[in-house]
């Protein structure tokens, strides 16, 4: 099933308002009204706040005071894209009973992650590597391997079992 993290970041924004997820990925350089669009697929009315140019990291502070201030208007949108995400998630049979996994071109589980809280069960994840961060989806017990490399068989506990495959 093809999924991008932007929907998943805004889907989970319906279930839990926190704007740092959307700001603390990697650098962007460019305007308010880009880094809106992009991170959260949001189209406001033009404002002139929205055509300042902002970096990241730096001006994470102000970006997350912003999305406070705009936080009716992403919640609301929001809405639309969790009731979105959980209609396709029905269409491609994401909500049966069974397991569930994913493929995923990244390293950090985000989509695994958020996906996981939008539905509210664990899922098992299959990365060409993990990193550090895809270990935090066994807090909500899912399970997450890389291919080539694999931080959470590193992490494992001695005894500790993290599936088969591993």
């Amino acid at each position: 099933m093809p999924i991008s993290r932007r929907a998943v970041n805004m889907a989970l924004q319906a279930r839990i308002f926190d704007p740092w997820p959307v700001i603390d990925r990697a650098g962007y350089h460019r305007t308010v009204e880009g880094f809106l669009k992009a991170r959260m697929g949001l189209k406001l009315e033009w404002s002139s706040k929205f055509a300042v140019p902002v970096r990241l990291p730096k001006d994470r502070e102000y970006l997350a005071r912003l999305l406070m201030i705009l936080r009716p208007q992403i919640l609301e949108k929001a809405e639309q894209e969790r009731d979105a995400m959980l209609c396709y998630c029905d269409q491609v049979r994401l909500l049966e009973d069974g397991l569930s996994g994913l493929v995923d071109a990244g390293y950090s589980g985000t989509i695994q992650g958020g996906l996981q809280s939008i539905l509210a069960r664990p899922m098992i994840g299959l990365y060409m590597l993990t990193s550090l961060r895809a270990a935090k989806v066994r807090s909500a017990g899912g399970l997450a391997f890389g291919c080539f490399w694999d931080i959470a068989i590193q992490l494992r506990q001695p005894g500790e079992d993290i599936g088969r495959g591993s």
